[in-house]
């Protein structure tokens, strides 16, 4: 107990050193590491230190190979897309549809000049249907339009739409046959992305949270599905 309570108080003395709203922050390690962010004082202090999501690291490393042009569905603040770009070295499309969001994305960009000119968003809700107003879109139908590129690799974080983004990537995930990482948060929707996956030939590996210094996230379930596709 004695050790819990230290390190509660020496994360608490850290949340208070870095987390500080408007302050801009270099993340010192992990997958975006180098990566300048816009300090948002609702997210977690791991997005800062460089150990957010630390469970996927490996994974996106092996799967972010140099030239893969990459989908990053669920931009948010633009940890991913910036980590993405520097991984690759590619074109990446960051998905994002709240305003509010958007405009946080766009100032983390620009706080990465050498990384910004690589990322392209597209202000959008990717769904499984398209839809005029509000606008939503499918990743196929993106695709066929050619408003996108054919991805190598494909992240998805969307808080709970994640099988309707798989519905809605029916042919894409048939044809192109990308990497997919998706982010889960309850039993049955992990359940319902098995599912879809493997009805498109993949054989999806579920990663568990780490045991060790874990991430409060408030939610039923959180875990994600690595989906190797067919990409050299």
């Amino acid at each position: 107990m004695r050790i819990v309570g230290q390190m509660s108080g020496i994360g608490d003395i850290a949340r208070a050193l870095v987390i500080r709203p408007g302050r801009v922050w270099r993340v010192p390690v992990g997958l975006a590491r180098g990566v300048r962010l816009e300090v948002d004082p609702k997210a977690s202090l791991h997005t800062y230190i460089g150990t957010n999501e630390f469970e996927l690291a490996q994974h996106i490393r092996r799967l972010a190979r140099a030239g893969y042009r990459c989908f990053d569905i669920g931009g948010n603040e633009g940890y991913y897309a910036l980590a993405l770009a520097r991984l690759t070295g590619a074109e990446v499309v960051s998905f994002e549809f709240d305003e509010r969001v958007v405009t946080r994305l766009r100032r983390n960009l620009a706080l990465n000049p050498r990384l910004a000119g690589a990322v392209r968003i597209v202000k959008t809700y990717v769904a499984h249907e398209v839809v005029v107003s509000p606008p939503a879109d499918t990743l196929d139908h993106l695709v066929m339009t050619r408003a996108v590129f054919e991805p190598d690799l494909i992240k998805i974080d969307v808080e709970g739409a994640e099988a309707m983004v798989l519905s809605g990537a029916h042919q894409l995930l048939r044809t192109r046959h990308p990497h997919i990482v998706v982010e889960t948060h309850s039993v049955s929707l992990e359940s319902t992305c098995l599912r879809l996956l493997r009805e498109a030939g993949y054989s999806p590996e579920v990663v568990d949270q780490r045991p060790w210094l874990r991430e409060r996230r408030g939610v039923e379930q959180n875990r994600w599905l690595i989906a190797e596709g067919d990409q050299p």
